[in-house]
């Protein structure tokens, strides 16, 4: 998703600043690719894998300079427009990013909050907070998680029970079988079982 975003962000700077802007380094959470050269070429600056932050750095010069099409009284009604939006996307957008940031911790074990708010940049008590003023915590976003991604392991028929149990993070099988019991009231081979049927 951030590849998908900050590839977006430079092409619109492109389209109105020119096709010769380009950010001095580029930082991304997500691991070195087999082969990160189209992520270079398309930057055309420096490219940091496996950084502390998603990030994008300009020089000053770049910055400052004047829009070909620039229009202050527009930019400020899209000032406007865009700042209302932010504050409607703003609930939704921590509930995503911390479920996309579980699934990357759930295969190394079980997420724990502080993790999660260390990787979000807020204290954890900060990320409780924010939470709970959506009606949300921790562990009903880790278990809507877990759920959302067991059951599209489970209607592929080529992960065994015994693989989705290690890919959710659950260290025993019965584990596992307990919490899809409890999120929807079958075991997890009943619920394959019947999916297989419906298609």
């Amino acid at each position: 998703m951030t590849d998908f975003t900050f590839s977006l962000l430079i092409s619109m700077c492109r389209m109105n600043a020119g096709a010769d802007m380009r950010p001095l380094q580029v930082r991304l959470l997500r691991a070195a690719p087999p082969d990160p050269s189209p992520w270079l070429d398309f930057f055309g600056g420096e490219v940091c894998f496996g950084a502390n932050q998603d990030s994008l750095l300009f020089d000053g010069a770049t910055v400052d300079r004047p829009l070909p099409t620039g229009n202050q009284e527009l930019a400020a009604t899209f000032d406007q427009i865009l700042n209302e939006q932010l504050a409607a996307l703003t609930p939704t957008d921590l509930r995503t990013r911390c479920k996309a940031l579980l699934l990357q911790q759930l295969t190394s074990g079980t997420p724990s909050q502080e993790e999660l708010a260390e990787q979000v940049h807020m204290t954890s008590r900060t990320l409780h907070r924010k939470l709970a003023e959506q009606g949300l915590s921790f562990s009903s976003l880790l278990d809507e998680t877990r759920y959302d991604l067991a059951v599209k392991y489970l209607k592929d028929p080529s992960r065994s029970v015994t693989e989705i149990t290690f890919l959710l993070g659950f260290s025993e099988h019965s584990a596992f079988t307990r919490a899809f019991k409890r999120w929807s009231g079958q075991a997890p081979t009943s619920y394959r079982a019947q999916s297989q049927t419906v298609h």
